[in-house]
């Protein structure tokens, strides 16, 4: 993925999305740092989906399909921390094509039989979880 870290600081960075057929409604971007130690972001499937068609998103993560002359059709994603924010660049037929492949794994509508009931979700919200 492509990188940008401010305005003057421009580069390469290894990432990798990973989904776990346990929790469909989820993706995660690790950054590969160098270090024994990787950084995970954590956001929504369907925000990865729908941010493919247009600006979806809001708070720490937001994405919107683009075009550039020089990489053609991207995926931008603009990411926000305490620590700092980062706007990556990553080509979207290979973000498409491999989350065409986590809904061959779960399908959305198998997906919701794995998120929490409306039970549980009404006691965590209560405070009770």
């Amino acid at each position: 993925m492509r990188i940008s870290l401010g305005e003057e600081v421009l580069g390469e960075v290894r990432t990798r999305f990973r989904f776990d057929a346990a929790r469909p409604y989820e993706v995660l971007l690790t950054f590969h740092l160098g270090r024994p130690d990787e950084a995970d972001w954590v956001f929504s499937r369907d925000l990865l989906r729908d941010g493919l068609r247009s600006l979806s998103g809001q708070g720490d993560v937001k994405l919107w399909p683009a075009y550039c002359p020089c990489h053609g059709s991207t995926l931008h994603l603009a990411l926000e921390s305490p620590h700092g924010s980062a706007l990556l660049e990553v080509s979207k037929p290979r973000v498409r094509a491999w989350l065409e492949r986590t809904y061959a794994l779960v399908s959305e509508e198998a997906e919701q039989a794995h998120g929490p009931t409306d039970a549980e979700l009404s006691e965590l919200l209560a405070g009770g979880g």
